[in-house]
């Protein structure tokens, strides 16, 4: 899919996402392809490894969207140090970031869907969507 159009540089929302990972699950390519079909694509995506993983970073690194990957040398024990980690390192690139899980599978409009919201709220610091935003419109 090509990016929307009437989306002019000057009006466009820079929108990245920090994905922590855990362990060896795979479904993290799910979730890179659902960002893959955006009808925007993101600014900056970053994958952060919470601890050793042998696996998922060279799968990761090979997937066709653009990633970023960190990897933190011990298990941090939860999903907020990874994501500070991943946010630390996109931040000054964006004008939002969007924290998503492993898990999660985007609806192909949530970039176009996230930055419309945000330019129509410019105060707003945080934005949050139903379940309408995630493909099929239900949580997994």
């Amino acid at each position: 899919m090509t990016e929307d159009s009437s989306n002019t540089e000057s009006e466009k929302t820079r929108i990245g996402f920090v994905i922590p990972v855990y362990g060896s699950v795979p479904l993290i390519l799910k979730t890179l392809d659902s960002i893959r079909d955006q009808t925007v694509k993101p600014e900056v995506v970053v994958v952060v490894f919470d601890g050793p993983n042998d696996v998922l970073p060279s799968l990761v690194e090979s997937h066709p969207v653009e990633v970023i990957t960190v990897q933190l040398d011990v298990l941090s024990g939860g999903p907020a140090t990874p994501r500070n980690v991943g946010f630390k390192r996109i931040r000054d690139l964006c004008d939002a970031v969007c924290f998503l899980d492993h898990d999660d599978i985007i609806h192909p409009d949530f970039i176009h869907a996230a930055g419309e919201t945000l330019r129509s709220e410019p105060d707003a610091s945080m934005v949050a969507f139903r379940f309408q935003n995630w493909l099929h419109g239900e949580p997994l």
